[in-house]
């Protein structure tokens, strides 16, 4: 016996969206990939100093946070 598939069947073209998704995730991969890698060399630099910047700031904030609370405090 003969088994009957309905021309319209939604399980008939399921793969079709799963290909899709596929090639949409592909798409958006190679995208950024690509943005990734052009890179401006100015604004590497410019961001690589602001970065430095801060740590260096933060470093010599937290050591003088440290040598205030080292002092003894000797008021009566």
């Amino acid at each position: 016996m003969q088994r009957y598939v309905d021309e319209m069947s939604p399980q008939r073209d399921r793969w079709l969206l799963s290909y899709a998704d596929l090639l949409t995730l592909l798409l958006a991969f190679f995208v950024v990939m690509y943005s990734v890698s052009v890179v401006d060399q100015k604004k590497l630099h410019e961001i690589a100093s602001s970065i430095e910047a801060e740590m260096i700031g933060a470093i010599s904030d937290e050591m003088a946070g440290a040598q205030k609370s080292s002092r003894p405090n000797i008021s009566r």
